[in-house]
């Protein structure tokens, strides 16, 4: 195969796109991995708390996009209709609502990589958490 001067024109054209791409490549992975790092806008959690008998209360917070609770695939409570950020007060708002009389001990938080929640979020219901006296592990997966 012959490789004549036209070709080379024409692949030193593309030479520019192509540098292009890749140093938008680099610079989205910089900006995600190193600048934003603790900026994560893909979560979703599901708290497992502690109940007598072995026994565990499930409940999971989706982003849709607003926070909203569910126990199993039944709507708990939404919390902020118009607003998509937690809240101070929105783990104890879940408690109340779901009719859990007695603050349990310990929850085990699990972090699901998919989502709207960020890490924002997950510090407003440690904080709650904290303000209840619950006991908290935190589990990405």
């Amino acid at each position: 195969m012959e490789y004549n001067a036209d070709q080379r024109v024409k692949n030193i054209g593309k030479l520019p796109f192509i540098i292009l791409v890749q140093l938008i490549w680099i610079a989205k992975f910089f900006l995600q991995n190193i600048i934003f790092k603790h900026k994560s806008i893909t979560m979703q959690f599901t708290f497992v708390f502690s109940a007598k008998e072995a026994q565990s209360i499930c409940y999971s917070l989706h982003f849709a996009p607003c926070p909203i609770w569910y126990e199993g695939n039944r709507e708990v409570i939404n919390l902020h209709p118009k607003n998509p950020l937690c809240q101070e007060g929105d783990v104890k708002k879940l408690l109340e609502v779901a009719g859990v009389t007695k603050s349990p001990e310990k929850v085990v938080i699990v972090v699901h990589p998919e989502g709207h929640g960020t890490n924002e979020d997950l510090q407003v219901l440690l904080n709650d958490l904290q303000d209840l006296n619950i006991k908290h592990t935190v589990v990405n997966i």
